[in-house]
């Protein structure tokens, strides 16, 4: 059976399922689970964890190979070539029964150790579609490995073939991901594909030329339409950690590998065909990363900036931002999950992007002008209790503000030449104090004074910037 008919077949598989259960769930996990256990019987227990133990003590003398077991990736077995190298790009996949695999397993990398083959693979410690993964560093060590396997006699008699959604050469599959996982992608392809031909009313039509037509449409639709592609994301299982946190590149390796998919579904192809492919998309410009800027994003932005200028002020905020540009996430606070919000949401070519060069112009663009405060003297304000809990420490802060609120303001620092206490004598009020306490502290303007916290916040704002960064 060739793989398009597999495909067909197993489409309509799910068509009939979710035609005759309008209310189950359509979920690519669901997908995920059919595909690694595709062309799999489980007469016994798929388990193979135990052989893990058998595998590192085989090769524990290997001068090439080093076979460990990771807690980064609990569920597989490391097998990986003491040399360094870029392995992003060639990737394998091989199955086998659980009867069957430990000597696959002993054949294939056997062969890798005796080529000398700069590999970064693994191997899964249950029975799957994709049991075995190679990550292989380059072209010819890549088609070598190819050919020794689909002429291996006990390897080509004892094989389960890999999921239809992958090309295939032999008894092997292949892909390209780079950072992310191909079969990951597909199935989140397949759950919006079915939700669509569900919400449509036309599962009776899915089949493999349906899913063909669709996926060029769908390809033409996340080329052209950023809003639509970065909603479809933010809807999948996120990898974020893996990209550094950088929403742009992973768009662009989602558009690599959604590229691959839509061109080879209708036609196998060998190889180095497929990964000219690759090389020729890549080349023709799509490497640039392709930033765009959501209204989400400028919304988290500017929520962050009014915020931010509050408890800072305005210049501080400035210069936390332009820290931020310069790759420290650090530079932008904890509270109301901001840091968190921009490491998921907002990179800092995006945050530069929707800047546009000038920092302090944009946070005077947002900040809105009907605040019942005055940010000058609230940033004077600031500033002198940052002076004087700097220069005498927490409980002469403390009594500072005291005798303040009375209209005392002797005991806050001049800070020499900047003269900052003779400048907040002659431009701000004691009853002015209550609501500058209250913003740094909460943004709330009613309620009641807190000096100790404030005193607290201060202090901890000065430590911070003291061991993180001075800027």
């Amino acid at each position: 059976m060739n793989r398009k008919i597999e495909m067909d077949n197993f489409l309509k598989y799910y068509a009939a399922i979710y035609e005759q259960n309008p209310s189950l769930q359509i979920t690519s996990d669901t997908f995920y689970n059919s595909l690694m256990n595709y062309g799999i019987t489980y007469d016994t227990d798929g388990n193979i964890k135990n052989l893990f133990d058998n595998w590192i003590d085989r090769f524990k003398n290997s001068n090439h190979l080093n076979v460990f077991h990771s807690q980064a990736q609990k569920r597989f077995l490391q097998f990986q070539s003491y040399k360094k190298e870029s392995l992003k790009t060639y990737k394998l996949y091989l199955s086998f029964p659980k009867d069957k695999i430990y000597e696959a397993v002993n054949i294939i990398y056997d062969f890798i150790e005796a080529s000398k083959m700069t590999t970064s693979s693994k191997v899964a410690d249950i029975i799957r579609s994709d049991s075995i993964v190679l990550r292989m560093a380059n072209k010819d060590e890549t088609e070598k490995l190819i050919n020794f396997i689909n002429s291996n006699q006990f390897l080509t008699a004892n094989f389960r073939p890999t999921n239809p959604f992958v090309m295939r050469n032999g008894i092997i599959g292949y892909a390209y991901d780079d950072m992310l996982s191909f079969n990951d992608v597909v199935c989140s392809v397949l759950s919006y594909y079915f939700t669509l031909r569900r919400n449509q009313n036309l599962l009776r039509n899915v089949s493999i030329d349906d899913f063909i037509v669709f996926m060029r449409s769908f390809w033409q639709k996340i080329s052209n339409d950023n809003e639509f592609f970065q909603n479809f994301l933010f809807q999948q299982n996120n990898y974020y950690k893996r990209f550094n946190h950088d929403i742009n590149l992973m768009m662009k390796n989602y558009k690599e590998v959604i590229y691959l998919i839509s061109q080879s579904l209708a036609t196998d192809m060998p190889l180095e065909e497929y990964y000219q492919l690759i090389e020729s998309y890549k080349n023709n410009g799509f490497n640039a990363k392709a930033e765009f800027v959501s209204n989400k994003q400028k919304e988290i932005l500017n929520e962050y900036i009014i915020y931010a200028t509050k408890k800072y002020g305005i210049n501080d905020t400035a210069k936390y931002i332009k820290y931020y540009l310069e790759g420290h996430l650090n530079g932008i606070t904890r509270d109301n999950g901001y840091r968190a919000k921009f490491s998921k949401y907002l990179s800092a070519s995006t945050v530069a992007k929707i800047i546009d060069g000038n920092i302090l112009n944009y946070i005077y663009g947002v900040v809105p002008q009907n605040l019942e405060f005055n940010h000058a003297k609230y940033e004077l304000f600031i500033k002198i209790c940052i002076a004087t809990y700097s220069k005498y420490g927490f409980n002469h802060l403390y009594g500072a503000l005291n005798s303040a609120l009375q209209g005392n303001y002797e005991s806050f620092t001049n800070n020499g030449t900047q003269l900052l206490r003779e400048k907040m004598k002659n431009v701000i009020s004691p009853n002015e104090l209550p609501n500058f306490i209250n913003i740094y502290l909460k943004d709330n303007y009613n309620q009641n004074i807190n000096i100790q916290d404030f005193c607290i916040l201060i202090a901890d704002m000065c430590q911070q910037k003291a061991s993180r960064y001075s800027l």
